[in-house]
C-alpha cells in the first residue's frame, strides 16, 4: 500500500458551494479517478491532470466517521498499459457545459509501470478538519 496527500484544487470549493446549494448536484458528484504520467507538484490552481492517460469509475465510496470519505476505485489490466503512472486526481461527473468534470483533488505517486499483468485499487480518503 502506498500512501500520500493529496490537494484539494481552487475548483473544489466550487463543487462544494454547489454541493451545499444544491445547484446542478449531478455534475457535482465526485464521480472519477482520474491517473496519469504528470510530475510537477500539484497545486491549487491546477484544473487537470497535467497528463491524463485514464480515468475510471468509482465503485464504492463510505463514511467510516463524520468527517471522512473514502473512495475507491478499479485500475483492471487493460487500463493505462506503457505508461509510468505518477499522478492521480479526483473528478466530478461533469455535464453537458463541462463533459470533463472537474477536478476536485490532485496528488502524485510513486511510480507505477503499468502492464497488462498489474491492476489495482485506488483509495483516496478526504477527511475535512
Amino acid at each position: 500500500m502506498y500512501e500520500t496527500k493529496n490537494l484539494l484544487v481552487n475548483s473544489a470549493r466550487e463543487v462544494m458551494r454547489n454541493l451545499i446549494a444544491g445547484a446542478n448536484t449531478s455534475a457535482n458528484v465526485i464521480t472519477y479517478v482520474g491517473i496519469g504520467t504528470g510530475t510537477s507538484q500539484p497545486a491549487v490552481t491546477d484544473t487537470a491532470l497535467e497528463n491524463e492517460v485514464a480515468r475510471v469509475q468509482i465503485t464504492t465510496y463510505q463514511f467510516p466517521d463524520f468527517n471522512v470519505v473514502d473512495f475507491e476505485a478499479y485500475v483492471d489490466q487493460n487500463t493505462a498499459n506503457g505508461y509510468t503512472l505518477t499522478e492521480i486526481g479526483l473528478f466530478t461527473a461533469g455535464d453537458t457545459s463541462n463533459p470533463n468534470g472537474t477536478l476536485f483533488a490532485r496528488a502524485l505517486i510513486a511510480p507505477i509501470n503499468k502492464d497488462s499483468s498489474l491492476a489495482f485499487y485506488v483509495k483516496w480518503r478526504i477527511v475535512f478538519t
